[in-house]
């Protein structure tokens, strides 16, 4: 039997303690550091017989024990096995770099604490240390006033954009489902590149590489059936997927219970091979991150011209996500979902910042929201 060291494995210290992670599985153990020596003696695939025969000052015996703990670990691999070959399809496929991968395989399947639960924990921040601040002032140096126009219309329809959680128990229009798809997503037109015809869509990409394909969870949309769906961006056209059964809005994005209400949850899922096409460094890790926020914002803007209200979260369950979505590849992973309903009600806490024009007020009626 042959073993190798696994590829993903990264070391770091925890308060004065050696740990090793398998960065893909996310394992973690504290270790000694003669465990990091005896993994290097296997950069390639090497037989633990020929390790022990280069140390014959080390107890063969006691060396073997400690090898066949990593092996179970998942440290070391046989060569063939499952647990390699899926090491190999994995690095096959990981394009941007190691730094990226620690944080894209660290970021799936999280615990998320409860809206309840992160208020009791900024009360008690907060009684411990002051919150830093969350905007800054003059500090008495010169100053140039500066002030929205009033009369713009785009920049009065950003200013009517909440994130409101609570939602009324009504459908919500096609219409309003197709023009929130298209406007985060919808191509417009191609472009020549360097190497092929690239989709123009309303928001930036890098390279123009477009790396996002959006799938919807529907549950309140007049004209459609409870389902999940898949926006086909060229055509403007849904392709159901896979019917309601036993989906939960709330249980894809990290039993957040209030998207339960939600008519829709717009899933924008990466195709992270789309930009490591081109960009095989870890920036172009950052760039998709960075792109799922323009889309979003566009989606927003469009709910709010409709009378809705977008929620956008970045709480998912991932493996959940992509098992109902039946999505297998690697480089296929649901980053950040935007939960489109009818708003309940304004938080009557907010209050305006009356030191730009007034006309932008964050507190409309609910019955302004839907004649605009």
């Amino acid at each position: 039997m042959r073993l190798r060291a696994s590829k993903n494995l990264i070391t770091h210290l925890d308060n004065g303690l050696l740990r090793i992670v398998e960065i893909v599985s996310q394992k973690e153990v504290t270790c000694e550091a003669e465990t990091i020596y005896w993994l290097a003696q296997f950069p390639d695939w090497t037989e633990p017989e020929t390790v022990c025969q280069n140390h014959p000052d080390v107890d063969a015996a006691s060396l073997l024990e400690q090898l066949e703990a990593l092996f179970e670990l998942g440290f070391l691999l046989r060569e063939e096995s499952r647990e390699a070959l899926a090491e190999q399809h994995t690095l096959s496929k990981w394009c941007f770099g190691s730094a990226a991968a620690i944080f894209h395989f660290a970021t799936q399947n999280l615990t998320f604490m409860s809206l309840e639960e992160s208020r009791q924990g900024q009360i008690e921040k907060q009684q411990v240390g002051q919150s830093p601040a969350l905007f800054t002032e003059s500090t008495g140096a010169r100053t140039i006033s500066l002030q929205p126009d009033p009369e713009s219309p785009l920049l009065g329809l950003m200013a009517k954009r909440r994130t409101i959680r609570e939602t009324r128990q009504t459908s919500i229009t096609r219409q309003a489902l197709s023009d929130c798809l298209f406007a985060g997503l919808g191509i417009t037109g191609f472009v020549s590149g360097s190497a092929e015809q690239l989709p123009l869509k309303m928001t930036p990409s890098g390279g123009a590489r477009n790396p996002y394909e959006a799938y919807i969870c529907v549950q309140k949309v007049a004209g459609l059936d409870q389902g999940l769906y898949h926006y086909l961006a060229v055509s403007n056209e849904l392709q159901q997927v896979a019917d309601w059964q036993d989906i939960s809005q709330a249980a894809l994005l990290g039993g957040q219970d209030w998207a339960e209400s939600k008519s829709a949850t717009i899933l924008l899922v990466a195709r992270l091979e789309r930009t490591m096409w081109k960009y095989s460094d870890d920036m172009g890790y950052k760039v998709v991150l960075i792109e799922a926020g323009h889309i979003a914002q566009n989606m927003a803007l469009m709910a709010t011209a409709h009378g809705l209200s977008a929620c956008p979260t970045a709480a998912l369950a991932n493996d959940l996500i992509k098992s109902k979505l039946g999505l297998t590849e690697l480089t296929h992973t649901p980053v950040y979902a935007i939960c489109i309903g009818e708003p309940e009600g304004i938080d009557p806490g907010v209050v305006a910042n009356r030191r730009i024009a007034p006309q932008f007020q964050p507190t409309p009626e609910l019955d302004q929201i839907s004649n605009l």
